[in-house]
């Protein structure tokens, strides 16, 4: 199957965070997917919880600590022209790492409404 275009989303789950990170992401490639493209989950956290998880949703990931340089890697290594942060820790680690790039466009969900980057677009889902 031929695919479009490449979207790179990262998040992390565990005991401590829960798994609602991981959940949305997972949905929103989904999302990508079915809209034709390709969607590469960079998953980590509780490693063992994220990948029972996985296994329990049939969600296909790649799981491991994916710092800065490995995400950067990966987004050049499949081409991908968007890059999507889930979470206050992911964002906290590799949010600066994406900035002033044009290319992959980079896009963060921040549930608390305290990240102000210049980045593509801060999605706070809980506004209101």
């Amino acid at each position: 199957m031929r695919h479009g275009r490449t979207v790179l989303l990262r998040a992390d789950g565990g005991h401590a965070i829960g798994v609602g990170h991981l959940a949305r992401v997972a949905g929103l490639a989904q999302a990508v997917t079915t809209a034709g493209h390709r969607a590469v989950l960079l998953l980590g956290g509780d490693l063992p919880q994220v990948g029972a998880w996985c296994a329990a949703h049939g969600v296909a990931a790649s799981l491991g600590a994916w710092d800065a340089a490995e995400v950067r890697a990966t987004a050049a290594a499949t081409d991908a022209v968007a890059v999507l942060l889930d979470g206050q820790s992911v964002v906290r680690n590799l949010g600066s790492a994406f900035l002033g790039d044009a290319t992959p466009a980079t896009f963060i969900i921040d549930d608390l409404g305290g990240i102000d980057l210049p980045v593509a677009a801060v999605v706070n889902p809980n506004v209101g």
